[in-house]
Parts: C-alpha cells; structure tokens; sequence
C-alpha cells in the first residue's frame, strides 16, 4: 500500500541525514519508525498487563530519568492505555 506522509521542512532534513547515516532510503526510516513504534506499544501493553498501571509518582520518575516532561509521559500513557481497550 502507498501512502503519504507530510513532513515540515525540518523533519525532512532530519529524516534525510538519518537515512544517509544509516545508508538506507528516507522511507525505509519511516518504516522502521513505524515498526518500533508498534513494538513499544505493544511492550508497554504487556507490563501493563502484568503489573497493572503506574502510580503518578513512577510516571514521573520515568520521565525525569528519560529528560521528558511529566505532562508529556502521562499523555503517552494515556495514549497506550486507549489502545489496550480498543
């Protein structure tokens, strides 16, 4: 299946000097983002699964010990959250 994909000017430049530094097409970066993508998801399912939700505290402990803002990792969570039930 073809699909496209916009990207600002400076995602593109980004995008193209990863594929050079990997030596592989633009796309094929996309397509591996993709699949990690997934994967993570599907990782983080599974802990789920197995240790039930995090507590507000260890959401943020993550994110200081990852440099993301608290805010931004609950969303993800979120985000993860959604996809189990769907």
């Amino acid at each position: 299946m073809a699909m496209t994909v916009r990207f600002s000017d400076e995602e593109t430049e980004q995008l193209r000097l990863q594929a050079a530094a990997e030596g592989v097409a633009m796309a094929e970066v996309v397509r591996r983002a993709v699949t990690e993508r997934i994967q993570r998801q599907s990782v983080l399912t599974r802990l789920r699964d197995a240790w039930g939700e995090p507590s507000a505290e260890h959401v943020e402990r993550a994110a200081a010990s990852l440099g993301i803002d608290p805010d931004r990792a609950a969303q993800l969570l979120a985000a993860t959250r959604h996809q189990a039930a769907s």
